[in-house]
Parts: structure tokens; C-alpha cells; sequence
């Protein structure tokens, strides 16, 4: 099961948030394939039941799915369309659960980061 890392605080001390999990399957930040079954993983190893244990309210969103994005092609770009389109809905749901609590969202390989610290700073 996913442990948090101990600290010499007590969990009753920490402040309660309501949390939102965002699933973000992102294969499209490099050419080798492997991080689709990130988010579903953190799930299986009791990620919710972690966040739940130390006092939080979580809400699991589930895995999204890139939106549509026709760009044009450059042969210099790996899947170029895909990640605009990652970006695109990760923007807009990071921007969505900002203002209704505090979001996390596993993935994923690290090309999610343009989406979601994007959307979470349009909320800031």
C-alpha cells in the first residue's frame, strides 16, 4: 500500500484539505512508451486511502482525456498534436479544481506539468 513519508509531526496537527485527484495518463512527452498505467498505479496502491488517513477529503476525478488539437506537423516534434491537446485539458481542469480545492495529478510523464501548472496559476 502507498505510505506517505513520516514526519516528527502528528497527522492531527496537519490542516485538512479537500483534495482532487486528477488522473493524467500523459505517453506523449518522449518516445518511449511506459507511463499510461501511472494514475491507475498510485489508485491500486492506496493513494486515496493514504490522503483519507491523514485527515483529507479526497475527490477522484478520474483520468482525463486530451482534448483535439490539429497543429501543424513538424517532423522535428514528437507527437506534437497530442501533447497540445494534454496541455489544452489539463489546463482547463487544473484551473477547475484550483478554485474548489487543492489539486494532484498523477501521471503521467513530466509534459503534464505545462498543462497543469498553467490552469492551477490561471486560478492563483
Amino acid at each position: 500500500a502507498f505510505r506517505l513519508p513520516s514526519s516528527t509531526s502528528n497527522s492531527s496537527e496537519m490542516d485538512s484539505r479537500d483534495i482532487i485527484l486528477i488522473g493524467a495518463p500523459v505517453d506523449s512527452g518522449k518516445r518511449r512508451r511506459g507511463c499510461l498505467m501511472g494514475p491507475d498505479a498510485f489508485r491500486v496502491a492506496g493513494l486515496v486511502e493514504a490522503l483519507t488517513s491523514l485527515g483529507h477529503r479526497v475527490t477522484d476525478r478520474g483520468n482525463l482525456l486530451p482534448d483535439l488539437a490539429e497543429v501543424a506537423h513538424d517532423p522535428r516534434l514528437w507527437a506534437l498534436g497530442e501533447t497540445v491537446g494534454w496541455t489544452s485539458a489539463l489546463a482547463r481542469m487544473g484551473e477547475e479544481a484550483a478554485g474548489q480545492g487543492m489539486p494532484i495529478f498523477i501521471g503521467g510523464d513530466h509534459s503534464l506539468s505545462m498543462g497543469s501548472v498553467a490552469g492551477v496559476a490561471a486560478c492563483a
